[in-house]
Parts: C-alpha cells; sequence; structure tokens
C-alpha cells in the first residue's frame, strides 16, 4: 500500500506541475473563466430576472464541459504515446489502476483549479444582491461532479490515440453522449426514453443547481466516473492480451463488461431515487416540504395515482420570474417524493409549439404560469 501511494503521487506531481507549468494551464483557465462569466452574466436573461444565481450559468454549464474536459484530458495518454514516454511509463514496477488514478487525480485538481478561479463569479453576484449561500455551495458541488465524471471518460478517449487532435475530438465527442441525452425524445419513446433522460448530465444536475442535494445524483456521478475509470486500467492492460487467431476475442470482452458496468450505474441511480435522500441547503428552506405535505403525498394510493401536467411559459414578466422558479421546484419535489403515487409532466409554453397549442386557457383549474 505504501508503494502504491508513493506511485500516484509521483503521477499525480508530475502531470499537475507539468500543467501548470506550461502556457497550456494558464490559457485553460483563463478561457474557463471567461466563457462560464459570458454563459452567467452576458445575457438579456439575467438582468431581466434580477436575481443573485448562477441560473444562466446552469443552463450553459453541461455543454461547455463537453469542450473544456477534452482540453484537460487530451493530452494524458495521447502525448505518452506520441512522444514514446509512456513505454518507460509502463515499465514502472506499478499497477495499471494506480497509474490511471494518478493521472485522473492530476486532471481533476487542474479542473478544481479552474473552478476556484470561476468563483470570481459568486464575488461578482455578491456586489450586485444578496447570493443564497446554500445554492452556491450545490451549485458548485453540481459543477464539481459533473465535471470529476467527464474527466474519466475524456481520459479513456485519450487512451485510444496518440494524436492530440484526434484525442481532443473523441472526448468532446464521448462527452456529448451522457449530456445530450436529455434529447433522447427524438429517438426513444416510452419508457426507454423516460430511462435515458433521467441518466442525462442536464436532469441529474438540475436539481444541485436548485439548493438540493440528492443522494441519486451523488450515486450517479460517483458511479459514472468508477466505472469509466475502471474502464481505463482495462484498455491500458491491452498491451498484455495475447495476440493470434486462437487468443481470446478480450475486445468484446471488455465491449461486454462496459455495457454491464452501463447497466450497473442505471442500475443504482434508479435505486438510489428509489430510495430517496434529498437535502435542501438553500438558506431559507425554499424547496422543502411541510410534514402535512409529506404525510398526505405517502398516504396517496400508488394504484391510483394522481398526474400533474404542467405548462410552464419560459418567459414571464420580471415580477412573477420567482413565483415560476418556486412552483418548477414544487412540482418537481412533488414527483420525487411521491414515486408511483404523483406523476408530474413539466411542459414549457414555447410560442407557436405543440405544447403551447395544447396548455389550457389561465382560467381551467390546470397548472399553468
Amino acid at each position: 500500500m505504501p508503494n502504491r501511494r508513493r506511485v500516484i503521487q509521483a503521477v499525480f506531481l508530475r502531470e499537475f506541475w507539468s500543467y501548470l507549468s506550461s502556457p497550456t494551464g494558464y490559457v485553460f483557465v483563463t478561457l474557463f473563466v471567461f466563457l462560464s462569466a459570458v454563459a452567467a452574466f452576458w445575457q438579456e436573461r439575467f438582468f431581466a430576472t434580477n436575481l443573485a444565481n448562477l441560473d444562466q450559468l446552469n443552463r450553459f454549464f453541461p455543454y461547455l464541459l463537453i469542450f473544456l474536459v477534452p482540453a484537460i484530458t487530451m493530452g494524458l495518454w495521447a502525448d505518452e504515446r506520441k512522444h514514446g514516454t509512456d513505454e518507460l511509463l509502463l515499465t514502472l514496477p506499478a499497477r495499471d489502476a494506480d497509474l490511471v488514478l494518478g493521472k485522473y487525480l492530476a486532471a481533476l485538481g487542474i479542473y478544481s483549479v479552474a473552478l476556484l478561479f470561476s468563483l470570481s463569479h459568486v464575488v461578482v453576484l455578491a456586489w450586485l444582491g444578496s447570493p443564497d449561500r446554500g445554492l452556491m455551495l450545490s451549485t458548485y458541488f453540481g459543477y464539481w461532479l459533473m465535471g470529476a465524471a467527464l474527466l474519466a471518460l475524456g481520459m479513456f478517449a485519450s487512451l485510444l490515440t496518440d494524436n492530440l487532435t484526434v484525442a481532443f475530438i473523441l472526448g468532446a465527442v464521448f462527452c456529448a453522449v451522457p449530456v445530450f441525452l436529455r434529447y433522447a425524445g427524438a429517438i426513444l419513446t416510452g419508457e426507454a426514453q423516460r430511462l435515458a433522460e433521467r441518466l442525462s448530465f442536464v436532469d441529474q444536475f438540475r436539481d444541485l443547481s436548485a439548493g438540493i442535494v440528492t443522494a441519486q445524483a451523488v450515486v450517479y456521478f460517483v458511479s459514472f466516473g468508477l466505472a469509466f475509470l475502471y474502464l481505463n486500467a482495462g484498455l491500458l492492460g491491452r498491451r498484455r492480451w495475447p495476440t493470434g487467431r486462437r487468443g481470446p476475442q478480450l475486445g468484446k470482452h471488455y465491449l461486454l463488461r462496459g455495457l454491464a458496468l452501463a447497466v450497473i450505474v442505471a442500475s443504482l441511480t434508479t435505486l438510489a431515487s428509489r430510495l430517496g435522500g434529498r437535502t435542501d441547503i438553500t438558506s431559507e428552506r425554499i424547496h422543502s416540504l411541510s410534514n402535512e405535505t409529506r404525510k398526505l403525498i405517502q398516504g396517496l394510493d400508488p394504484k391510483q395515482p394522481v398526474f400533474l401536467q404542467a405548462y410552464i411559459s419560459p418567459d414571464v414578466p420580471r415580477s412573477y420570474i420567482e413565483a415560476r422558479t418556486n412552483l418548477l421546484g414544487l412540482l418537481r419535489e412533488f414527483d420525487a417524493l411521491g414515486g408511483d403515487r404523483i406523476h408530474v409532466k413539466i411542459q414549457e409554453t414555447i410560442k407557436y409549439s405543440p405544447p403551447a397549442r395544447r396548455a389550457p386557457a389561465p382560467s381551467t383549474r390546470s397548472t399553468s404560469a
């Protein structure tokens, strides 16, 4: 164990300081802060809402990571193979898992440094208003979890090539998959669509961005990262795979392992959502339900569930923005706590869209805003 710890520490320090000692590290941190600042503040909607939060950045942050994460991970393995230093590294008396973990911790350290510099956004919010400390803590925790999970996926892409450009493109394509699962409705329907959308990074991050730390989100991001770290170690060991026509097809074997890990991640996430575990850490506990409401929901018959269909306009007058945000949070709490007892469907009534045409008139009893 001490020897493994020294190996991990040596690889970590080598990768971490080599990245930050080059102009590439400073360019990345600067670009990270700049792009996130543009997404957070340089939009008309930020000033229209008149709220001291990072809602505008939250809308774009998962998509920013599609390009920012590969910028960190593309050289972790591809650069080693390009210069031939991987042969020296892989001949060290160390396990493949130790090398993978050392490089991953270095990438996570670099990403964490960039997040620390982006705390300047919170300083701007504090200058403009009074941001909720609990909401900021939950939001940045979500940023860190998303990045930590995608870094393992980006490392996996870097292992597949010795070309930095190809490693970046592969990393961006791979990272786009769990993010764009939110739009699975374009090719899937029914239960498969709902499962895919639930496993998207955008959906899992939604509660964290609202100030609610859920066991489901933590389990999903952690298990996702661990699964790809395992695949990294397995793929790194391919140099020892037997070759020849009569050799075992280990490539197909590890593909099946990857599919099994995907099933495990989905199962753990679903199990965590069933077991519950939600903590509202906002200062005013704006998403917490009263004991009476919880008892009422628990008393509903799962065989006769309640269906709530809400038509929510994405653009409302400034005086209704806070009410809209609270309504969405309340509906999601009903959905999370109700389980099979309450089914909530939220549709945005974008102008001239089919949901907008189906939305009932404001005088009806349907939930609308």
